[in-house]
């Protein structure tokens, strides 16, 4: 897609998404053809990240995002790795190696961040990084610097799949995100495997 070009055609930016498609699996009945094992309709709100960072007002969108969330009582997901609040301590610990590794990176990227820096330097040297407002609380920040981690590693790791803000959303919490209008927000329909028997888990693929 090419727009206001200026008249230059032979610029390229190459952009790339990675996207997981989940098949839905099958079910699994007794022999007498109760069901044991079964797929449920869900709802991911995926987050472009792409769309979103080169979207303006970013900041402010993302503010818009965490309050609306905890008027409704929306859980989210992010791996930040510092307490949502004061005083900031990190959580590595409460994280696997995977996502450990994805902070480490993270830190790289930015520039400018040593790995034995504080969790409160950390926050106060992000904050001047994505320009946060000054008048906005450090939970205010906390909370909007852990969506921006989520986009950033997206930025310097490729291989990570798209954002998933919100897995398994009901009715009502995909209205309430939806019509904030955020750009680069996108439902995506998954399934949730069901169990409805408690014996022969390590058969049927249930811990």
């Amino acid at each position: 897609q090419i727009i206001e070009t200026g008249g230059k055609t032979d610029n390229q930016t190459p952009f790339t998404t990675l996207t997981r498609v989940k098949a839905a699996r099958g079910d699994i009945l007794d022999k007498n053809g109760n069901l044991l094992v079964s797929n449920r309709a869900s709802y991911n709100l995926n987050i472009n990240h792409y769309v979103l960072l080169n979207a303006s007002g970013t900041n402010n969108n993302l503010l818009r995002l965490v309050k609306r969330c905890e008027e409704v009582g929306i859980t989210y997901t992010e791996h930040f790795p510092v307490s949502l609040e004061r005083p900031f301590t990190y959580t590595l610990d409460k994280q696997n190696a995977t996502w450990q590794g994805y902070f480490q990176k993270y830190l790289e990227f930015m520039k400018g961040l040593d790995s034995d820096i504080t969790a409160p330097l950390l926050i106060e040297k992000l904050r001047d990084k994505y320009d946060l407002p000054e008048e906005w609380t450090d939970d205010e920040a906390r909370k909007v610097i852990g969506l921006l981690y989520e986009m950033t590693l997206r930025k310097c790791i490729s291989s990570l799949p798209t954002y998933v803000f919100i897995e398994d959303a009901n009715d009502e919490e995909l209205s309430a995100i939806v019509e904030l209008n955020i750009p680069g927000m996108k439902v995506e329909a998954s399934t949730v495997r069901e169990y409805n028997t408690k014996y022969a888990a390590h058969i049927l693929g249930y811990v």
